[in-house]
């Protein structure tokens, strides 16, 4: 909120103040400005980013009034900014500017059945700290921080109600903080359906993801919970068990997650499998320290063999025993 106000004394007036009223704006020039309301933050700071200063010449009312409240409003500090004319002396204009502070942070606590390890995680998260201006935004960046805190961990539906109290103790406007937090039940997963899939069973593909599961309740171990960052690592695993038995064009064409109950998702997978390939005859070029043979041997790979990425790789650069192609010219 902002308002401009002009009021004059009567001493000090020239005119009539009903004349003045009636009359159009006027240049003034700024003889004196004063910051009233403020108990935190440096009143000359405050002049500075009105824009205004003592010796300019101004039209009141007008843009340049009109721009000093929204200067001081765009800070986010404050609730309101009033600007006043106090007084008139000849064409010099002494002007007054009243802002009320947003309230500070005095404390704040946690409401509901929260984990002692989530509150502590949640408290660097949130970065709250004793006399931090309380804005709509920093409400706003609480509650988001906390929901996504919880939906890393399958919380989808987490509820945060914040609430200020008043600090009747503190001399400046200060706020208690209580941040009620209902994280609800886990998101689980009740089924992954693969769609274009011929060549690889859906059970053999469903195997392939190591962190995205199936809630089953006879698999105490596997707790089922679906997670983004989980899903996006095992897309992955699906196209190299694809490239392992020579898809090598295998591509996931689009992969979609949807609820099917309020706390149950489905994940539908479509795929491109492709050709299937195999390995041709090996030619070897540059080869003299080692014949062909040797290094066909090593390799060991057959001509009609299924084609494999990954043994290929293996077989040239990536033998964890060393006996790769590469080792042999080290």
């Amino acid at each position: 909120m902002w308002i401009l106000f002009l009021l004059f004394a009567s001493v000090y007036a020239q005119n009539d103040v009903s004349q003045w009223y009636q009359s159009p704006p006027k240049k003034y020039s700024i003889a004196g400005i004063e910051i009233e309301g403020v108990e935190n933050i440096d009143k000359n700071v405050l002049k500075y980013l009105t824009g205004i200063s003592v010796g300019d010449v101004i039209q009141i009312p007008g843009d340049k009034t009109a721009d000093a409240i929204k200067n001081l409003m765009k800070q986010g500090m404050f609730d309101d900014v009033e600007l006043y004319v106090d007084k008139i002396l000849n064409n010099e204009a002494f002007i007054r500017i009243k802002v009320t502070e947003k309230p500070r942070l005095s404390k704040f606590t946690f409401l509901g059945k929260i984990k002692k390890h989530d509150a502590d995680e949640i408290r660097e998260k949130i970065r709250l700290v004793r006399e931090k201006i309380i804005t709509d935004y920093t409400i706003g960046n609480i509650k988001n921080t906390i929901r996504e805190y919880y939906v890393n961990k399958g919380y989808y539906f987490t509820q945060v109600e914040i609430t200020q109290e008043p600090d009747k103790t503190a001399k400046t406007p200060h706020v208690i903080l209580y941040i009620k937090i209902n994280k609800g039940k886990q998101v689980k997963i009740k089924n992954i359906n693969f769609y274009g899939n011929s060549a690889l069973s859906s059970g053999k593909l469903r195997r392939s993801m190591k962190e995205t599961k199936r809630k089953r309740w006879w698999n105490i171990f596997n707790s089922g919970k679906y997670l983004e960052e989980n899903l996006e690592k095992d897309l992955p695993n699906i196209i190299e068990k694809y490239n392992a038995r020579g898809y090598r064009d295998a591509r996931i064409v689009k992969d979609t997650v949807y609820f099917v109950e309020k706390y149950r998702v489905n994940i539908d997978i479509h795929i491109e499998e492709g050709h299937k390939y195999y390995f041709g005859k090996f030619y070897w070029h540059g080869n003299s320290k080692y014949r062909s043979g040797q290094l066909d041997t090593i390799l060991n790979i057959k001509e009609g063999e299924i084609f494999n990425q990954h043994k290929l790789d293996q077989k040239l650069f990536m033998n964890p025993n060393g006996y790769d192609i590469s080792s042999l010219y080290m």
